[in-house]
């Protein structure tokens, strides 16, 4: 519609411009004098003033179609500049159009490529799950296990009697190795397996194959494989305050004694290490009175060193 609107205001100014040279023309041959001569020439005056009133006319019609192309140009430049407009608006449109387009494609990459991971995690997870249901009852089983081991050491102890009397010079016993302590005595979710259970003992964090040292004299009551407590080692020490008293040493790397050997106060019993159900290099140290345990910590050094 525009461009039709163009080129109509194109002939206008088309048919505007040939009057103007016309006019032009003939006023370059003299027409216009020759004609105005021939009107004003030889007539009398009541006729002067009609011919006058003719030459009048004559320039009007002039002026006019001057004024009519003048418009004209004017009327073609503007729709001119609408159809470039349009044809701009038009173009920005499909471009935009295109960048639209451009973008739900990539939009749909994306969403694709979501679904697609989504799915293969959902996957993994269900996965998992299966896997972490199939374990749960062997883990169950270990933890009963451990409990029934803890059991068993525990009716041992109780069945050495009460033994001699145990000497703690200062009424404590000495640090088993050197380190810090990383986990306390006392009910926790155990790292391991996973569910809350009585923690027998205190951990005490020391570099793999550190000496560990027996916390009083006795006699070597076990020293081997322990299921979840890997190498473990208990002394019988005696009797303390009318109750047997015995220490164990669990997750060793290396024991260095065997079942029924006497120990001094400060041997070297073993090596720290991570065997068992054991996430890193430490002594699980436990105190037990009567074969029950309870919290080292009121057996050492306050100061733990």
């Amino acid at each position: 519609m525009a461009e039709r609107a163009l080129d109509q205001a194109r002939a206008v100014v088309d048919a505007a411009r040939e009057r103007i040279g016309a006019f032009a023309r003939d006023a370059y041959r003299g027409r216009e004098v020759e004609r105005a001569n021939a009107l004003l020439g030889g007539i009398k005056p009541a006729d002067f003033v009609m011919a006058l009133g003719y030459l009048d006319q004559v320039s009007q019609r002039q002026r006019e179609a001057l004024d009519a192309a003048t418009a004209a140009r004017l009327m073609a430049k503007e729709k001119e500049a609408v159809a470039v407009g349009r044809a701009e608006a038009a173009a920005r449109a499909r471009q935009a159009a295109a960048d639209a387009l451009a973008d739900a494609r990539r939009t749909a990459v994306e969403a694709r490529t979501a679904a697609i991971e989504l799915t293969k995690l959902s996957q993994r997870r269900q996965r998992a799950w299966r896997s972490a249901r199939r374990e749960r009852s062997a883990i169950l089983a270990r933890y009963r296990e451990l409990r029934a081991e803890s059991a068993r050491i525990a009716a041992h102890i109780r069945g050495m009697g009460h033994g001699p009397p145990v000497l703690l010079p200062g009424g404590r016993l000495p640090m088993p190795v050197r380190g810090w302590k990383s986990s306390d005595f006392g009910m926790r979710f155990d790292p391991y397996y996973h569910v809350w259970q009585l923690h027998a003992g205190i951990d005490i964090a020391a570099g793999g194959g550190e000496p560990i040292r027996a916390a009083a004299s006795g006699r070597v009551l076990r020293a081997g494989w322990n299921g979840g407590y890997g190498n473990y080692t208990c002394v019988f020490h005696g009797t303390h305050k009318g109750r047997s008293l015995a220490t164990c040493y669990a997750h060793q790397s290396k024991i260095l004694v065997g079942v029924g050997e006497w120990v001094s106060r400060g041997q070297v019993i073993g090596r720290v290490g991570t065997t068992g159900a054991s996430t890193g290099n430490h002594l699980h140290f436990e105190v037990r009175v009567d074969g029950a345990p309870v919290n080292p910590v009121g057996y050492l050094p306050a100061c733990l060193c």
